[in-house]
């Protein structure tokens, strides 16, 4: 006999061959690190697909709500287009993994195939998934200039007159870990924006029950880029919906879908290529 010693395993090679229990021990060994590779691969490659699908999604939902012209401007229908943009792609991502897995064995997909509870679940643990990493119902929706953007978060509380030096720094620190609130980017320099804008503010002071229960409207700086901030000067002055979108900005609740795939591979078929 002929002992090898390799990754604190002892191999025993037998010339007759002859069946031991530390044989049978070091295949059982094998065939679990076999299955927990495949399981490893399969939940890999789930991601993956689960994760464009989901991107693709929200960029679908993003576009179909620039050509409806719905912004992630405050209101509850606007919020709900984007909340059904979201759970439409959290679908998706929880059902293409066991159709790509169904195409590379070489199976036919059929659309009964799908089961509601599955789909039930997926969309519900997706949902949770895109809240906890940071999402909202808002976020895949185009930004109107006119009011807070699609990146909106954190705000300072604001006058109608210019931020300060220390409000600026503030804003310049919000914008370092947001980005702009309308168009997400983080590439400066940054503006203290006003919202609602002075002028819209001053609109709503000069109606009658406001000044006659002497209500002022209450603003807040958000950061904003030089570029968003060119533009809604003039959609405030001319009062027109000019929105903004953000297609190439990336934010951790982007890979919602990547947890999704994953989590729906533990009931997708195995994966065996077919060759």
């Amino acid at each position: 006999q002929r002992r090898v010693h390799g990754e604190g395993l002892l191999l025993i090679w037998s010339s007759n061959m002859l069946p031991s229990p530390l044989k049978f021990k070091d295949a059982k060994l094998t065939q679990q690190v076999k299955e927990a590779a495949s399981v490893c691969e399969k939940m890999t490659i789930a991601g993956v697909i689960g994760g464009v699908t989901f991107v693709c999604g929200t960029a679908a939902t993003q576009a179909v709500a620039y050509l409806l012209r719905i912004s992630a401007a405050p209101s509850l229908m606007r919020h709900g287009f984007g909340l059904c943009g979201v759970a439409a792609s959290v679908l998706a991502a929880g059902q293409t993994v066991p159709i790509s897995f169904n195409y590379m064995m070489g199976k036919p997909w059929k659309p009964s195939s799908i089961a509601l509870d599955v789909a039930v679940r997926d969309m519900l643990f997706g949902l949770i998934c895109f809240r906890a990493l940071g999402g909202l119902p808002k976020s895949p929706l185009p930004s109107d200039l006119r009011y807070p953007g699609a990146f909106s978060r954190h705000s300072l509380a604001a006058t109608n007159a210019y931020a300060d030096i220390e409000e600026r720094g503030s804003i310049k620190g919000i914008a370092q870990v947001l980005g702009c609130h309308s168009c997400g980017l983080r590439s400066g320099p940054f503006h203290a924006d006003h919202m609602p804008p002075n002028y819209v503010a001053k609109s709503l002071d000069a109606q009658f029950l406001r000044k006659l229960f002497r209500i002022k409207t209450k603003q807040r700086y958000y950061p904003q880029c030089r570029p968003c901030s060119n533009l809604q000067s003039t959609a405030v002055k001319t009062d027109s919906r000019i929105l903004r979108t953000h297609f190439a900005v990336l934010r951790p609740y982007h890979g919602t879908g990547i947890f999704v795939g994953m989590f729906s591979s533990l009931t997708a078929p195995p994966l065996t290529v077919k060759r």
